[in-house]
């Protein structure tokens, strides 16, 4: 197929005769002035006419060459007449006619067919007498037929059926899209049959029907040929036609075997370090991969003009710094040519309205932008005549973000309103090609204010190494603290906070029961001890754990939130906190406890500027997470941090951070958890040729580990004071309460390390305590666990 397309003087097997391709036609240009067939003849005349003036070609001025050229141009007069009688209404040709002509008219119109048979017979014999070449075939080729105008669709496809259709010689080659060429056909029958349609004769139901006959009639199903993508298609079947003769051994740019979707997946990350690739398989949409081969081939044009974002290094494997401002410069680059290749598509298929609020977004200043999103999505979730809130918890969610001041929604609250967004519209098809174009175009924009900040601080020379220190008041130290801020204003790193807002988790995410109390003791217990001589934190240690967790220097007492409740409070007593940055963390209190977000740490202002600072310095073989990926954030989302195995608030936050550690670390053993991970982006400076084994540095650093070690060492001291405790109310044979003594024999484990080993717990003595104090009796259970503790000591 490829070569009879490209190659006018294709030749097949000799047995088999040879093909001439005719020019491909253009189907815009079947209007009211020109018809189908009116250009097909045109298009022969034309052919034979090239071939008659050219000198290089095998046609003489013999007797025969001049007769075949006569009878050619003989019947091309009979079938330009017959044309201009099928131009005009039948009644009225006849009217101005006598009968003799009137009847040669109507036998004229019915041997058209076979004028048309014979004028391309006659055409074949003229090419092969100026071609040392034996034609058999004529190719007619029509591209995108679906683009003919409405109105005209339906009497080309009557030119087609009526006429080139099943003649010997022709061989008919036409694309177009299915839907459209019936739509299109439907159109014209509705028009036709309005009357009956409004006296409701004849169903829309029905005309559609007739489309769909009439084109199977004309167009068989078995001589059909589908270009459906799917997700199996091979890469190497799509480029096939265009390297013809090169084996796949021979090509390096893909594997064996690999498909469309991967090769764009990884070529994509290659070239821009996005995923394309959605998280939720839902997401999955017409944005993602293409479908047809014309977005296929789109697709790969847009790749082959991307700059090969190459990372130089030398012997050592450092990058060396000019070469890393160079392939900043080549990524950047790179993903703003998929950006405006993006939003072509965006306009393209989504609804005006959905288009005009990324349209605008793209336009607003960044401290507004989260805000206006966020606005822009509640309201038309308000427009809906039925709300499917699901439940008051998300309608007060939304309240809560949408009476935030601007510069207070931040990129959590996106992720919130985007979620009730979809579930108000239940997730339509429609709406995911939106949440999807807003998830990209999001972390396309983050990605790019981030580059553009590193950018800045390797040509300007910007210091990005600071030290901070906290003291017991929690106030940072440091001598730099203006310079600091300028720097930050200077490589514009202030338009990617301002899209992040100090924490990406929404609000409401549940990460464990306890967690909030877990971050509130950790803070509360930071100042010295003097009586925990080996556990004195050091200002490092402090530091470490403020920055990982904590996300603001609003204090729990300082009602700007509910805790119970998980929402903003913005009743009139507390009115006046509306306008108070909630994502400061310039200043801290000693004694106050702070809510606090495991994932805050990748929005702090320091956190980044050290990872700047690594990145552009470290081998390679380290690599540093930057936060910029919405589809990641999809993958923090769905994952559990909690277990049931403790009750205990600082194991509990232990084991939430250790779990994220392990995202990082890439140390996960669930499918579906690495089915996730390996789409999470790729590191700015590395090579990609192996993607399955990449490892992020821990986000925690050894300082964060430090602390929570000293903090279960007080916690040890402080529960050995509580068994203390336990035995004197025990041995004094006091009431205990039920709290008291449950807790106990339910950590069995815990009072196995510190129960002293010459006492033993008496079930029954426990048993009329328990009856003693009126309630719940101790259960088989947990005398079994008691069992299990006084065997042990023995």
């Amino acid at each position: 197929m490829k070569k009879i397309i490209s190659d006018p003087g294709y030749t097949r097997d000799k047995n088999s005769g040879n093909i001439y391709v005719l020019p491909k036609i253009d189907p815009t240009i079947f209007n009211s002035r020109v018809r189908m067939i009116e250009f097909f003849v045109a298009t022969l005349k034309s052919e034979v006419e090239k071939q008659t003036h050219n000198p290089s070609s095998a046609y003489s001025n013999t007797d025969d060459d001049f007769m075949v050229l006569e009878n050619f141009n003989k019947l091309i007069r009979e079938i330009v007449n017959t044309l201009k009688d099928m131009r005009v209404k039948e009644s009225i040709v006849l009217e101005k006619k006598s009968a003799v002509e009137a009847l040669q008219t109507i036998q004229n119109q019915n041997n058209f067919r076979t004028k048309i048979s014979q004028l391309m017979k006659n055409f074949i014999l003229l090419i092969n007498r100026k071609h040392d070449v034996n034609y058999t075939h004529i190719a007619l080729l029509v591209d995108d037929l679906d683009l003919v105008p409405n109105k005209h669709v339906f009497e080309t496809l009557q030119d087609m059926f009526q006429f080139l259709q099943y003649q010997k010689e022709l061989m008919l080659f036409t694309a177009y899209r299915e839907e459209q060429l019936n739509n299109s056909v439907i159109d014209t029958l509705v028009s036709e049959n309005k009357q009956l349609i409004d006296t409701k004769i004849i169903s829309i139901e029905e005309l559609r029907k007739q489309a769909v006959s009439f084109i199977e009639k004309g167009l068989s199903r078995t001589q059909r040929v589908y270009l459906q993508i799917s997700h199996k298609t091979q890469i190497y079947e799509i480029l096939k036609p265009f390297i013809n003769g090169t084996s796949k051994e021979d090509i390096t740019c893909f594997t064996e075997n690999q498909t469309l979707n991967d090769f764009i997946q990884q070529e994509m990350m290659r070239q821009t370090r996005l995923q394309v690739n959605p998280m939720e398989e839902s997401e999955n949409t017409i944005f993602t991969f293409p479908k047809t081969l014309r977005t296929s081939l789109e697709y790969l044009a847009l790749l082959h003009g991307m700059e090969p974002y190459q990372q130089s290094v030398n012997d050592e494997g450092i990058h060396l710094e000019k070469n890393k401002l160079g392939s900043i410069h080549k990524l950047r680059k790179n993903v703003k040519t998929y950006k405006y290749f993006s939003i072509s598509k965006y306009r393209d298929y989504l609804p005006s309205s959905e288009f005009s609020v990324i349209d605008e977004w793209l336009g607003t200043e960044y401290n507004g932008r989260n805000s206006y999103i966020c606005k822009k999505l509640m309201e038309k979730v308000n427009e809906l005549d039925n709300k499917n809130w699901q439940s008051t918890v998300l309608e007060n969610q939304a309240d809560s973000i949408i009476k935030k001041e601007s510069y207070n929604v931040a990129l959590g609250d996106v992720f919130t309103c985007i979620h009730i967004y979809k579930k108000c519209f239940n997730n339509s098809e429609q709406i995911r090609y939106f949440i999807y174009a807003l998830k990209m175009i999001y972390s396309i924009e983050m990605l790019l204010t981030l580059t553009k900040s590193m950018e800045l601080s390797i040509e300007k020379r910007i210091k990005l190494d600071y030290d901070y220190m906290i003291t017991n008041t929690f106030e940072t130290v440091t001598d730099t603290s203006d310079s600091l801020k300028h720097n930050i204003s200077k490589i514009l790193l202030p338009n990617y906070l301002a899209l992040v807002k100090g924490k990406i988790m929404p609000d409401e995410f549940w990460y464990n029961e306890s967690l909030q109390s877990g971050v509130i003791e950790l803070i509360l217990k930071m100042p010295d001890n003097p009586g925990l001589n080996s556990a004195h934190f050091t200002s490092e240690e402090q530091y470490s754990v403020i920055r990982s967790l904590l996300y603001s220097n609003h204090p729990v007492s300082s009602l700007i939130r509910k805790f119970e409740n998980h929402h903003l409070d913005f009743n009139e007593p507390y009115y006046y906190l509306k306008y108070r940055d909630m994502y400061n963390k310039d200043f801290f209190v000693e004694k106050n406890s702070y809510f606090g977000d495991p994932y805050s740490c990748l929005t702090d202002t320091k956190y980044i500027l050290s990872t700047f600072s690594k990145m552009l310095r470290e081998e390679r073989t380290k690599h540093h997470y930057l936060f910029y990926s919405m589809f990641d954030l999809d993958f923090f989302t769905r994952k559990n941090y909690f277990t049931n195995n403790t009750k205990d608030s600082i194991e509990l936050i232990e084991y939430a951070i250790t779990r994220i550690d392990k995202i990082f670390k890439n140390d996960l053993s669930l499918y579906e958890e690495k089915a996730m991970r390996e789409k999470m982006i790729r590191p700015l400076f590395s090579s990609l040729d192996s993607t399955s084994s990449i490892e992020y540095v821990s986000l925690f650093e050894s300082h964060f580990w430090s602390y929570l070690n000293k903090m279960k060492k007080i916690k040890n001291i402080e529960f050995e004071t509580e068994m203390d405790n336990f035995i004197v109310e025990y041995e004094s044979g006091n009431k205990l309460k039920p709290e008291k003594y449950k807790n106990f024999i339910r950590n069995y484990k815990k009072v196995y390390a510190k129960w002293p080993k010459d006492k033993a717990i008496n079930p029954q003595r426990l048993e009329e305590l328990c009856e003693k104090s009126n309630k719940r009796k101790i259960t088989d259970g947990d005398r079994k666990m008691i069992e299990v503790l006084n065997s042990s000591r023995r």
